[in-house]
């Protein structure tokens, strides 16, 4: 089974407030734990979410935004952060690429089947020649031409 590294959501770029990216200076302030004298308002705070739906201590358990973005934890979602898009449209992008890749899959399976198809009908054609050619005594055109070619005289 694959683990991924410990992470907190403030590294993550799903971390959202009302839907919109936290930006550097939030997330620095945040990662304080409270300690700094410019804290984001409480409303800010009650605002902060993960957009791929993660805080289950938060939601569950009711533990503070401050505690659940800065614990460390073993996250299946989490997808570093890159300034400047939303995660909104980190999502709409994720969903995209993964639907691209199924597609790509899917498409090389097809590839895959109909070169196969087309080696397993190539070789019963030629099985299938090779024993008419010899149970109804005929040659081959290959046959043929040398078979006429060597009793030929020349003159």
């Amino acid at each position: 089974m694959f683990f991924r590294r410990r992470v907190t959501c403030l590294d993550c770029g799903f971390l959202a407030c009302d839907g919109c990216e936290v930006d550097i200076a939030a997330r620095a302030l945040l990662a304080t734990g409270g300690r700094s004298a410019t804290m984001p308002s409480q409303e800010y705070l009650d605002a902060l979410c993960c957009h791929r739906s993660q805080w289950i201590d938060h939601d569950l358990c009711g533990k503070p935004a401050l505690y659940v973005v800065s614990e460390r934890r073993h996250c299946k979602e989490f997808v570093p952060y890159k300034p400047g898009v939303s995660p909104v449209e980190r999502l709409k992008r994720l969903l995209d690429s993964e639907q691209m890749r199924d597609q790509v899959r899917v498409q090389f399976r097809y590839t895959f089947l109909a070169a196969l198809l087309g080696a397993a009908l190539a070789l019963i054609g030629q099985t299938a020649q090779q024993w008419l050619s010899k149970s109804l005594g005929l040659s081959t055109p290959s046959n043929a031409g040398a078979a006429s070619g060597s009793t030929t005289k020349t003159k």
